[in-house]
């Protein structure tokens, strides 16, 4: 691979990459650094990488890496808040669940209560809008522990809402 393919290839999956970098952060400035310095490592290194093809997979593990050790350093936080602007903004649809404003309040609520796994997973896959691949990425599980934990999630908001 020479310096123009791995600038094509970075264009093509930059996007990609920075929606992943910042689910795992959650900080646009802190996301905009490690971006930064994936795209530095990946020009180090990128005469190492055997394969075009595997260049977005290297990327990502590149990025994640640097994501853990940013985590590892200055910790991360997960805020139940962060749903508010998007529920306002309707993105968040809980599956067939309609949200209205007068539910708004009670659906922060019981997000709140959830397991924190579970609270991460619908930030993930409803603010960010992520695969359930690029969510067990991000928070070093398996793909099949995620979408238990979605769907654990959203019948326990279900369940909830049913009780009232």
């Amino acid at each position: 691979m020479n310096r123009r393919q791995f600038d094509a290839e970075l264009e093509i999956v930059y996007d990609e990459l920075y929606r992943f970098i910042y689910s795992i952060i959650g900080n646009k400035s802190a996301s905009d650094d490690v971006i930064m310095n994936t795209i530095l490592a990946g020009l180090k290194n990128f005469r190492s990488l055997k394969s075009d093809e595997k260049f977005k997979s290297w990327i990502f593990t590149i990025g994640k890496h640097l994501c853990f050790s940013h985590l590892q350093k200055y910790g991360r936080e997960v805020s139940v808040e962060s749903f508010e602007e998007y529920i306002d903004n309707d993105v968040i649809d809980v599956e067939s669940l309609i949200i209205d404003s007068e539910n708004k309040s009670r659906v922060l609520q019981y997000i709140d209560e959830l397991d924190e796994n579970e609270k991460e997973l619908l930030k993930h896959r409803y603010y960010y809008e992520l695969t359930f691949d690029e969510i067990a990425k991000a928070m070093g599980i398996n793909i099949n522990t995620a979408k238990t934990w979605h769907r654990r999630a959203l019948l326990t908001l279900k369940q909830k809402f049913e009780k009232e």
